[in-house]
């Protein structure tokens, strides 16, 4: 299958315009926001949303005894160091304690609150319109039927996707996915998690397709730890494993950390790229002076140029 568009996603950039073949012009400015409407009274927030280029990433992982039966990430572990030689200098392997200590750096208006609530989901949808959002991406843990899959505090998401799609499909809002690693995650894995997740929501109206090819988008978190031989295996056409031309071909995004990872993302047949992080200087990739080259790399190769806001 031909890929006439593809993406570059950096943490946040507020927006910047997908490219494809058949623009004009590969030049940022000539697909701004502002110039993205024949309408001078809309206003560029409007214009954002409507164009469906500003992504936020949306977790479904927080739960309150009422509603799950016990706290869900509002107690987080606190994790080691992830630099050994640094471990020992900060405390570890204690939980806060809701609700009055919450794993936050902000106390949440509203309250520590279920993601099963569809109330609260509503209302998140809605200020997210109003600040431009017209994509949510949905973390999602994997198979249920695969041991491993959730995440670091055994939480799953699988079983929330449905009821997040049907409160988007009220709001207006439109729906990714954040494929998030499990043990012993490969390329093929993911292949069967893209055939499973065709299946179960290819067909919902709140699933989010890209314009051009109406292809679904899927982030792939962590991607760079899975060889650059196995994503050929599923990404690249002409394979026998190849998802390309298959109900579980898709928008593939991977992520790109360290400064070799673009190179990597597109010798194993990703569409695109993302950098995930927000703070700048963390990593290579979320490190604002980078963006620019970063960019640049895209446009000259598979990967071109959308940004998300996170």
């Amino acid at each position: 299958m031909a890929r006439t568009n593809t993406v570059w996603a950096a943490a946040g950039m507020l927006l910047m315009a997908v490219t494809s073949s058949s623009s004009s012009s590969s030049s940022p400015s000539s697909t701004s926001v502002s110039s993205s409407s024949s309408d001078s009274s809309t206003s560029p927030v409007q214009v954002a949303f409507k164009s469906r280029r500003v992504h936020a990433f949306f977790y479904l992982w927080y739960g309150t005894p009422e509603a799950d039966g016990q706290w869900q990430h509002w107690n987080h572990e606190v994790l080691p160091h992830w630099d050994p030689t640094r471990r020992n200098g900060f405390p570890s392997k204690f939980r806060f304690k809701p609700p009055e200590d919450v794993h936050s750096p902000f106390y949440p208006l509203r309250g520590c609150y279920s993601s099963r609530n569809k109330d609260v989901i509503m209302q998140q949808m809605q200020e997210l319109k109003e600040n431009g959002v017209g994509v949510v991406v949905l973390s999602w843990s994997g198979r249920p039927d695969l041991p491993g899959t959730h995440d670091t505090q055994g939480i799953r998401t699988d079983d929330l996707i449905e009821l997040v799609l049907d409160v988007a499909e009220v709001a207006d809002m439109r729906v990714a996915l954040h494929l998030e690693p499990y043990e012993n995650r490969t390329a093929f894995s993911v292949r069967e998690d893209l055939l499973y997740l065709a299946d179960r929501f290819s067909s919902h109206p709140a699933i989010f397709r890209m314009p051009n090819t109406n292809l679904p988008m899927y982030y792939v978190y962590d991607s760079y730890r899975v060889p650059v031989s196995e994503w050929i295996q599923i990404l690249r056409p002409n394979r026998p494993q190849t998802i390309r031309g298959t109900k579980a071909d898709g928008c593939i995004i991977g992520l790109w950390l360290d400064s070799h990872h673009g190179h990597e993302l597109v010798d194993g047949g990703f569409d695109g790229a993302y950098t995930y992080f927000a703070s700048d200087g963390f990593t290579f990739g979320s490190s604002v002076a980078n963006w620019r080259s970063m960019s640049r790399f895209s446009l000259g190769t598979s990967l071109t140029a959308e940004a998300k806001l996170r």
